[in-house]
């Protein structure tokens, strides 16, 4: 079969822009158009049955709305706004992002002016003398930068940046757009040619390799005290359900880093919450005398692992058994024995398929370790919980509502 060229007559860049993004199943893309990217908002219209523009107040909330969507639709979120602001405001979302591997867009521009470039005009970003440099100040904190100096690379660049954030491990990509790539047009014959973006859209990530999940599977059901700890990795791929199955099939009591929680019930039979500098006393203890560790999604940084504590986490008494679809990460603090490369729930599901016709009995054995251990260092139960001191303790407001609340409530909060 062959492939089709995207162009069959002329179209003017910023529609094609804004063709991208619908063809790549994006629905909503957030900020104030700014500078150039206001001809981006104006190709949108032409979408907008199927992209949603939402205008923003100022561009922090843009960034934190677009990594929300990423991380939550694992489709590209997408922010759109004028470099220097886009910079300024717009990166609490995209460090997060960042850190946190959500894919995400950066729809920005270089506020140049074609014919002044050297004369420094105000706000340029392209580097040039008397002015800042985008391209430098945005590959601090984003996977990757394309820069779109003619509406061909405007096109292109689009779609490269969808590939990029969406490949390996997620993160955020900014596309720089010059003056000219926005205001022109593209022809069915303009160089290099533009393809349909379906086929710059990642395939979902191979399984991993079955000798390996075997072996591991193995080492697995041959622990006397294995434990999981799951992470970041486990969210982005939506592997609630997978790691449960394998928790359960397997008697495995689960703990979670800081940014890994709420990915498994904390009410739970094989629940012991966060563990490490931020965790529970439970988690901790259960962790202290695992003999085999398994490894979710997380790359064991020092902030999770109180300082990477030996009576914690130690290869040299514990076998370790990671997943994570970057390959980087694997054997990154602690080395692994066994590394299964791949998306967290399609290798959970793998482990889990392997493990669960051998592992019969073993729930009831895990759920004893877990209640020993909330039993011994408690769990969420401490006095603080249920004190009536005055003024009130947060433990006692956080206890009233762990007792009041239904099962399905969501609470949100944030630092004052």
């Amino acid at each position: 079969m062959t492939i089709e060229p995207m162009l069959t007559e002329e179209t003017p860049a910023n529609v094609l822009v804004a063709r991208v993004l619908q063809d790549a199943g994006i629905e909503m893309v957030f900020g104030i158009s700014g500078g150039h990217t206001g001809r981006i908002v104006s190709g949108l219209s032409q979408y907008q049955n199927s992209v949603r523009t939402v205008l923003v107040r100022e561009e922090s909330l843009a960034g934190v709305m677009a990594e929300v969507y990423g991380r939550l639709t694992r489709r590209p979120g997408v922010m759109i706004g004028q470099g220097p602001w886009v910079l300024g405001n717009g990166l609490i979302g995209t460090m997060e992002a960042f850190l946190s591997s959500s894919p995400m867009l950066l729809l920005t521009d270089f506020s140049d002016s074609t014919p002044f470039h050297l004369h420094a005009p105000y706000q340029q970003a392209t580097g040039d003398y008397g002015s800042w440099d985008a391209r430098r100040a945005f590959s601090g904190v984003t996977k990757h930068v394309v820069q779109a100096l003619t509406p061909t690379a405007a096109v292109q660049g689009t779609q490269l940046a969808i590939k990029h954030a969406l490949s390996g491990q997620c993160g955020p990509v900014a596309v720089l757009f010059a003056m000219d790539s926005l205001s022109g047009t593209v022809k069915p014959d303009s160089q290099p040619v533009l393809y349909p973006t379906r086929h710059y859209l990642p395939a979902p990530p191979p399984p991993a390799d079955a000798a390996r999940v075997a072996a591991a599977a193995q080492a697995l059901l041959a622990a006397k005290k294995p434990v999981v700890i799951a992470g970041n990795g486990v969210r982005i791929a939506q592997g609630y359900g997978q790691l449960a199955a394998l928790a359960e099939a397997a008697g495995l009591p689960v703990v979670t880093t800081a940014a890994g929680k709420g990915c498994f019930a904390e009410t739970h039979s094989l629940a012991l919450g966060v563990f490490g500098t931020f965790g529970t006393e439970a988690a901790n203890a259960c962790l202290a005398e695992a003999d085999l560790v398994l490894a979710v999604g997380t790359k064991l940084g020092p902030s999770d692992t109180a300082w990477e504590n030996g009576d914690l986490l130690d290869p040299t008494r514990q076998t370790f058994i990671q997943i994570d679809i970057e390959p980087r990460n694997a054997s990154w603090t602690f080395p692994a024995e066994h590394v299964l490369l791949g998306d967290a729930a399609q290798v959970l599901q793998q482990l889990a398929d392997v493990v669960a016709p051998q592992a019969v009995g073993r729930r009831a054995a895990g759920e004893a370790r877990v209640t020993k251990w909330r039993e011994e260092k408690g769990y969420f139960s401490s006095s603080g919980y249920f004190a009536d001191d005055s003024p009130m303790l947060p433990q006692r407001a956080i206890g009233e509502l762990m007792r009041t609340l239904p099962d399905d409530a969501i609470v949100t909060c944030d630092a004052p």
